[in-house]
């Protein structure tokens, strides 16, 4: 029942990631995509392989991943209709330039990260560099500080805490934070 639940959320959320769009989105690419990638994805992009979890994603993606450095993608220049990355900026040693890359192979695109709220509120990750938002078209990123610019994350412990132990909790909170607040993530869409 919980894996079915997973798999349709993030269909789900799928779906509603590319609602800017009329028409196709294919071919379509994830970049950053771990164990699970873009439900609609032909393709898969990530620095390391991890095995997806989902069967019927390791049978739609089988010979489709690519492993590469999202600064440098080995694809032609708007070689994909639509370019997914979720969570994956706030990791890198030059956001702006990672951000480049997806524009450049996509025509098409998604981008989004942990905001500021979430990142110094709720649930900082300790791999997280950089708190990621878009302002006037342009990505803005700043280092990831805690409250009052110290290392202070106000729930970190209790959430961490809550993520592990209660998850359809965290779940519930999440879709709170994301859907109905709108705190949890930045969104961009081009």
């Amino acid at each position: 029942m919980i894996h079915w639940l997973k798999a349709r959320t993030r269909y789900i959320r799928s779906k509603q990631k590319v609602s800017h769009l009329s028409g196709l989105v294919f071919p379509a690419l994830d970049i950053g995509c771990g164990a699970y990638p873009f439900w609609d994805a032909d393709f898969a992009a990530d620095v390391e392989f991890t095995t997806f979890d989902l069967p019927e994603m390791q049978k739609k993606l089988a010979g489709k991943f690519v492993r590469c450095d999202i600064h440098y993608l080995p694809f032609a220049s708007s070689s994909f209709t639509f370019v997914h990355s979720s969570n994956v900026l706030e990791h890198t040693e030059d956001p702006r330039k990672a951000f480049a890359e997806l524009k450049r192979v996509g025509r098409h695109g998604f981008a989004e990260t942990p905001s500021a709220f979430f990142e110094k509120v709720i649930n900082h990750s300790p791999r997280h560099r950089w708190i990621i938002c878009w302002e006037n078209e342009r990505l803005v990123a700043e280092n990831v500080r805690g409250l009052f610019d110290k290392n202070v994350y106000l729930f970190s412990p209790l959430t961490w805490w809550i993520r592990n132990h209660l998850p359809l909790l965290w779940k519930a909170i999440m879709v709170v934070l994301d859907v109905g607040l709108n705190l949890a993530y930045n969104k961009y869409r081009w």
